[in-house]
């Protein structure tokens, strides 16, 4: 009974790596063309399509496991089969259990970092004595705002309104969640790295435009106090490096790019919730797997798994 759960989840390792490696190459080909399209779109639908990119190698490898792999092996696989690995097997797996532990341990590691921080958190809004100037929004599910001495003493009243409006804005998305989710999904290596980096990039700076956009909503005073907030924290510098935290400030290089865009009066609407778009999503998830998972597609995956890994 070990060996046959020991091969299942060999099996399940070595397919999981080998499905996200190649819809990471998918991928790969694709963001130049996603980040083109994206920066058509509204800040936050642009930000959830590049994270929907980010984490689709992880998904579609969770699916095949969970969905294919599992069921197919569960089902037709005898439990007094004694097989042994194949070389293919072995490899895959060794390869997909570096991988997974790899990402497990770096979300892992951000959490704890990110409990410590959150700890310093008393009520929704802090002022800490911190070294720097910094303001950023902490946690997962109960976020919390840090800021450090020095900013809540740079900053006008409204200045500093107009900030925290921005640091709401971040937790009300879950954005610190959505962080962990793209250090938690395994990333096969090395070339992988680089396109991940990418994406995580665009994607931090489509949802700090998102958090803009829901903060100031339109009114151009918060826009112009939003603004300023800005360039008075990046004069500052010294901006400490967060775990799972959303800065207001993390990187200087959108500076221009945020100013300008607030100054200039572009504010789409703030991002609503469609529950009926939630609820669309799950029935189609759910019948796309009842549509898989059905007996002659399981057989077929068994039967390949055999060829494969034999």
């Amino acid at each position: 009974m070990i060996a046959y759960f020991a091969r299942l989840i060999a099996l399940s390792l070595a397919c999981l790596f080998l499905v996200n490696l190649a819809a990471s190459v998918v991928v790969a080909f694709l963001v130049p063309r996603v980040i083109a399209r994206a920066r058509g779109l509204r800040a936050d639908s642009a930000a959830q399509f590049v994270l929907a990119l980010r984490l689709s190698p992880a998904f579609a490898a969770i699916f095949a496991v969970a969905v294919l792999c599992v069921p197919s092996y569960l089902w037709l696989e005898p439990v007094s089969a004694a097989e042994d690995f194949g070389v293919a097997c072995s490899i895959a797996a060794a390869l997909g259990f570096a991988v997974v532990s790899r990402s497990l341990w770096r979300a892992a590691r951000a959490i704890v970092r990110s409990r410590r921080l959150t700890r310093t958190a008393v009520n929704e809004i802090s002022i800490v004595d911190a070294p720097g100037s910094f303001m950023a929004t902490t946690g997962l599910f109960r976020p919390r705002i840090l800021v450090s001495r020095a900013a809540a003493d740079s900053l006008s009243q409204a200045q500093f309104d107009a900030a925290i409006r921005h640091e709401r804005a971040h937790g009300t998305s879950r954005d610190n969640l959505k962080r962990l989710f793209q250090l938690a999904a395994p990333e096969p290596f090395p070339f992988w790295r680089g396109t991940a980096h990418t994406l995580d990039r665009e994607w931090a700076r489509f949802a700090e435009f998102a958090a803009d956009d829901r903060a100031s909503a339109g009114d151009i005073d918060v826009c112009v106090s939003l603004a300023e907030a800005l360039v008075q924290l990046a004069r500052a510098g010294n901006a400490p490096e967060l775990p799972l935290a959303t800065s207001l400030m993390a990187d200087s290089r959108d500076l221009a790019a945020r100013v300008d865009r607030l100054l200039a009066g572009v504010h789409p609407h703030a991002a609503t919730r469609s529950h009926w778009k939630t609820a669309g999503v799950i029935s189609a998830s759910i019948l796309c797997c009842a549509a898989i998972a059905n007996p002659a597609s399981l057989l077929r995956v068994h039967n390949l798994l055999e060829v494969f890994f034999r």
